[in-house]
């Protein structure tokens, strides 16, 4: 029910109208249409959530997550968990889990032991200064070759760690449901942090991915049957071959920007899609597609190569966009070939 204020001299007026979950765009008129108000409508799914991620900031040394960003952490854990109807089975305490990440010091815990009943996925967060135009980095973490929920057809992590650049020049929200106040010139945290919890719950590919998401690959595209359903009977492509992010600048039927693509422009916020739900779909998660959303549709840049090159140089702090600093997205000073072929230094 949409009720609009009560102002002097007017009655207030009821719209009644079913509405599916998600963000909306409203505008409400003068009598005489000279005048309008623009509105942003959240509208929160009424679907009883099952899954739970829940972050642990043990190995958070610096206290860099302040009770305000927390909160932004957890809107962006909202969007998953609203659109995620799966129950994991629980982990017990004393689990031990093998491959933990510390995400302050990005050294390897070989055999982690878990000190709480985990229900269904932890994710332990840091904050350090990343190299180059790394905005954050993230992975599911105790892989076991003989551990089912992490090498068979549905992929089931209970532990991840998410690391986010001490140095950006972050937004945090905290009026998450809705977006008309991001700074053009700042990084939406919940933008990348939904993200890098798209790769925690496996958008995991190449080398040390996870086997669910590498097996429904061809070449550089993702070919999974829900996938290619929501995609107008095609794959979904991704960056290149091996490479756990969609695209760049891909769209179908209007879902905008995937927020599982490399690239992050300033001032913009990305929400799951039904195409990045839609390869979650594929590798064993249960959805609701109800919960996904509709982002702006991609910037372009007219030189791309340079502005590309400009990021990795002297001139890094006039760039407005940067990347994702995942496994397949890590390359150091490397050479990146591109899906089309271009040739660019990160």
């Amino acid at each position: 029910m949409i009720k609009r204020s009560v102002k002097p001299g007017r009655q207030s007026e009821v719209i009644r109208q079913t509405l599916d979950p998600g963000v909306y765009s409203i505008r409400v008129y003068a009598r005489d249409r000279q005048q309008n108000t623009p509105y942003q409508l959240s509208v929160a799914s009424t679907t009883p959530r099952t899954f739970n991620i829940k972050f642990d900031y043990r190995f958070d040394t610096n206290r860099w997550f302040t009770p305000g960003k927390r909160r932004v952490l957890e809107a962006a854990a909202n969007l998953w968990e609203n659109i995620i109807q799966d129950n994991f089975p629980t982990v017990p305490t004393g689990t031990k889990t093998p491959n933990v990440l510390n995400p302050q010091t990005g050294r390897n815990i070989r055999e982690f032991v878990t000190n709480y009943r985990i229900d269904d996925l932890v994710v332990f967060v840091g904050a350090r200064n990343l190299p180059f135009t790394t905005l954050a980095q993230a992975r599911s973490s105790g892989w076991n070759r003989t551990e089912r929920r992490y090498t068979g057809a549905d992929f089931q992590p209970w532990i991840g760690s998410m690391t986010f650049d001490s140095e950006v020049n972050w937004f945090f929200d905290l009026t998450p449901t809705t977006d008309r106040d991001l700074p053009a010139n700042r990084y939406d945290f919940i933008s990348v942090a939904a993200h890098e919890l798209g790769h925690i719950l496996g958008f995991s590919n190449g080398a040390g991915g996870i086997n669910a998401f590498k097996n429904l690959t061809n070449e550089s595209n993702f070919i999974g049957r829900n996938a290619r359903a929501r995609n107008g009977g095609r794959p979904i492509p991704l960056e290149f071959r091996g490479s756990s992010h969609t695209e760049e600048g891909y769209q179908f039927g209007g879902s905008g920007k995937t927020l599982m693509e490399a690239r992050f422009d300033r001032g913009v916020r990305s929400r799951p899609t039904a195409l990045d739900a839609a390869i979650l779909d594929d590798i064993g998660y249960q959805i609701n597609y109800r919960a996904t959303f509709r982002n702006p549709a991609p910037r372009r840049i007219a030189n791309q190569r340079s502005s590309l090159d400009m990021i990795a140089g002297p001139s890094a702090a006039a760039s407005t966009y940067a990347y994702c600093g995942c496994s397949s997205c890590l390359v150091s000073g490397r050479t990146r070939w591109r899906r089309a072929g271009e040739q660019a230094n990160r």
